[in-house]
Order: structure tokens, then C-alpha cells, then sequence
């Protein structure tokens, strides 16, 4: 996969030119987290009022509602040093996650309107130490047969397992 990823050594942050503010939507992330330790690391993270989608630890991945406080969702899926890919979609309080394109029943608490404005970092520090290959966002809550062919997709080009 790192031939085809942004790799991020765990000192550097992309800043998006505006916040993602969203309300229903589909966000893919496609990676590997090459951190070495157990300490959590921001995938994406906070706007002004500091949501968050990160690796918690080496079989965890953490979303943080606002200003850092509940609600919290923790997902134990695998293995997030082997390379994969996870899916969150949103349709108004209703929230699922996928790993491999596989759903995964733990129960989300939503957090609302996401605005998420980083990739790497929260607030210049806790930096990301991972491949990512591919981040997807669309603005609506995927249909199931079109969130089904997106991981399709990214199964087949990162050959990745698909459920």
C-alpha cells in the first residue's frame, strides 16, 4: 500500500482551506497505521468544536463528539497495522461503521454535524504514523448497493479482503 499512499511520520498535518461541516455522509479511509507504540494518533480531526476519527491504539479506532467530550464510539474491528479500509456512514442519528466492508454492530453514539478541518493532527500534536492511501467523502449517506461497489472498488484496486 505505501506505494500508493501519503505517508505520515508523525510530524506534519494537512489543514483543509475550510472545514468539512457534514450531516448525512460517507467517509472511506483507506490505510495502515505504521505507529510503533500503542498511543492514540489523529486520522482526522478537529474543527471548532473538536470531533475526531483516530487510531486509539493498534485494534481501536476512536470517534470523539464535541469539544472532546461524549459522545464517544470505540471500535475494536482488527488489526489496524495490517493495511485496510473503514467506512463510516451517517444518515441523521443513525451512524454504522465497515471494516473490509464488513458491518460492524458496536453501537455509535452520533455526534451531529461533523466539522472536521485536519488530517494528521489535533491541535499540533498527537500526529498521525500511518499510510493512508485514499480518503472518500461524499455529502449524503450511501445507498447499500452504492457503499457495496465502493468497497468493490476499493477492495479490488487496494487488494484488500472484501466480507
Amino acid at each position: 500500500m505505501s506505494d500508493n499512499a501519503v505517508r505520515f511520520l508523525g510530524d506534519s498535518v494537512l489543514s483543509l482551506d475550510a472545514n468539512l461541516a457534514l450531516g448525512d455522509f460517507t467517509i472511506v479511509i483507506v490505510g495502515v497505521s505504521t505507529k510503533p507504540d500503542e498511543a492514540f494518533h489523529m486520522i482526522m480531526g478537529p474543527g471548532p468544536l473538536n470531533q475526531q476519527i483516530r487510531y486509539n491504539n493498534s485494534n481501536q479506532i476512536l470517534l470523539v463528539g464535541p469539544n472532546h467530550a461524549s459522545p464517544v464510539s470505540i471500535f475494536d474491528p482488527g488489526d489496524n497495522k495490517t493495511p485496510h479500509y473503514f467506512t463510516l456512514d451517517g444518515q441523521g442519528s443513525s451512524w454504522s461503521l465497515f471494516w473490509n466492508g464488513t458491518f460492524d454492530d458496536t453501537e455509535i453514539a452520533a455526534v451531529g454535524t461533523w466539522q472536521l478541518g485536519s488530517i494528521g493532527a489535533w491541535f499540533g500534536q498527537h500526529f498521525l504514523v500511518a499510510d493512508l492511501a485514499e480518503i472518500i467523502i461524499y455529502d449524503a449517506s450511501l445507498p447499500a448497493p452504492d457503499r457495496d461497489d465502493l468497497h468493490c472498488y476499493i477492495a479490488d484496486r487496494y487488494a484488500l479482503p472484501l466480507p
